[in-house]
């Protein structure tokens, strides 16, 4: 069984391009004979190829190409979607023209805008990978489920057809609503979860950011009812109980079939400064935003609180 153990060095030449294909330079390989994405990173220098840790189980890593601004294609886009296409990213850390030393397995997490200086100095757009390790990696492990690969790409083409058209909302159920919105607050930058059907504890989906040195965290509970049936005022009162209680930064209630009038009127000042409200209008937002980033429009990292919270009550 072959392992690679973090912490140990490697030969790219031996250890990696002879048994698992792939170019031996580059800092974003992707073999066409394994399914696997190899990164390799090394110390700054006058190119900035690489941001490094911004905790224990993060890595940034600054995309490819080293003149002009990044495009969200090619290896980029890979890595954006190396879960969706069955491909697990390795993370090395280039010692000397042939040795590297392996850092771990990391999958995808986000991506924001940033700016580089190229290799005459001059700044430039680029796009900044965060990912997140998994730990020791087994090459004769399964790769993810492929229910789980089969879910996230059913998801993405809902968020496709809804930001095409909102009326497709009617003919999705709940749960799926709440995958697609996972999916399309992960593509705007947010580390996203979705939580357990029926042992939530009142959110649907756990969001993460950092900001600064910040990290930040908020709730979204989604009501998705083909009675058309609109929220009450006791529904945002047990929302507000649940953030304050486990004392998270905000939250967003979305209801796709709107709220009622008492529900809207009788809100407090702390409810309306601990949380939002969004429509359906608002769930077709993010679907079209989530689209965008997968075309290569990405977000400064502060910028998606206030996408979040956009166009919502």
């Amino acid at each position: 069984m072959k392992i690679l153990e973090p912490g140990q060095i490697y030969s790219r030449q031996k250890d990696i391009n002879s048994v698992y294909g792939g170019s031996p330079q580059g800092g974003i390989v992707i073999p066409k004979e394994s399914p696997y994405i190899f990164l390799f990173t090394r110390e700054r220098r006058n190119l900035k190829d690489s941001a490094g840790f911004t905790d224990g189980d993060t890595f940034i890593y600054t995309g490819a190409d080293q003149r002009g601004n990044v495009v969200m294609s090619g290896s980029n886009l890979a890595i954006c979607d190396h879960q969706s296409n069955n491909r697990r990213i390795l993370l090395f850390e280039v010692f000397s023209r042939d040795e590297s030393k392996f850092l771990g397995e990391c999958r995808y997490s986000k991506h924001v805008l940033t700016q580089h200086p190229d290799m005459q100095g001059n700044l430039r757009d680029t796009v900044d990978f965060h990912l997140k390790f998994i730990g020791k990696y087994d090459l004769e492990d399964s790769p993810p489920s492929c229910v789980a690969l089969l879910r996230r790409a059913f998801s993405d083409e809902l968020a496709k057809r809804i930001a095409l058209d909102p009326d497709y909302l009617d003919q999705i159920e709940w749960r799926e609503l709440e995958y697609v919105l996972q999916l399309t607050l992960e593509g705007i930058g947010f580390d996203s979860k979705i939580t357990s059907a029926g042992k939530d504890g009142g959110k649907d989906i756990v969001l993460k950011c950092i900001f600064g040195e910040k990290q930040y965290t908020y709730f979204v509970e989604v009501k998705h009812w083909r009675s058309k049936k609109k929220v009450e005022r006791s529904h945002l009162s047990n929302f507000l109980e649940v953030i304050i209680k486990e004392e998270v930064d905000g939250g967003l209630f979305l209801s796709s079939s709107g709220y009622s009038e008492q529900s809207i009127s009788l809100l407090t000042e702390i409810e309306r400064s601990t949380f939002r409200l969004g429509e359906k209008e608002k769930i077709f937002s993010l679907c079209k935003r989530y689209t965008k980033s997968r075309q290569g429009v990405m977000y400064p990292e502060g910028g998606i609180i206030d996408l979040l919270y956009e166009g919502t009550i």
